[in-house]
């Protein structure tokens, strides 16, 4: 179940990511081409098309996935160490 959360929230929030590292990485001598989110989403979509918001897609998922059970481990280690000590 949590895979397959992850795995929504990753390819729901994935084009915002792409947008938002267009956005950080365009250099400001050649003049803004992405104006805000909303403006770089329409422009992806049109000049690269819209399979470009799932490129990455894997990696991604792989760093959500493995991010995801580091917490748990360590949160799960925390409350037991805590429980522990009272």
């Amino acid at each position: 179940m949590l895979i397959a959360a992850n795995f929504i929230g990753t390819l729901l929030t994935n084009p915002i990511d792409v947008c938002l590292t267009k956005i950080l990485t365009q250099t400001q001598k050649e003049g803004a081409k992405y104006t805000g989110l909303i403006n770089a989403l329409q422009t992806v979509a049109k000049e690269e098309g819209r399979h470009k918001f799932l490129s990455g897609l894997h990696p991604r998922f792989m760093f959500n996935l493995m991010n995801g059970f580091m917490f748990l481990f360590i949160y799960d280690r925390f409350t037991h160490y805590i429980n522990e000590i009272n």
